[in-house]
């Protein structure tokens, strides 16, 4: 004669507990270092873009007379 049991969720999570909760990549601390050998392209021009930004050109002027994208030289202005 086979002896049957029921199922019972509740003595089932008494069994299985978490020893700590699950941590998201968001809130797990993390700290890293970008080497670069020479500066990015809008530190490099930021000055010359402070300049011309305060003689009154437009960020789209500044770019086509340096050579350089829109999105570059607001970034520029930006971070200065």
């Amino acid at each position: 004669m086979a002896i049957r049991k029921s199922f019972d969720p509740d003595s089932l999570m008494a069994w299985w507990t978490r020893l700590q909760p699950i941590q998201a990549i968001s809130e797990i601390d993390y700290e890293f270092w970008i080497f670069t050998s020479e500066p990015f392209l809008y530190q490099k021009i930021s000055m010359k873009v402070y300049q011309m930004s305060k003689l009154g050109m437009t960020p789209g002027q500044i770019a086509k007379s340096l050579g350089v994208d829109v999105k570059t030289v607001k970034t520029a202005i930006e971070k200065g």
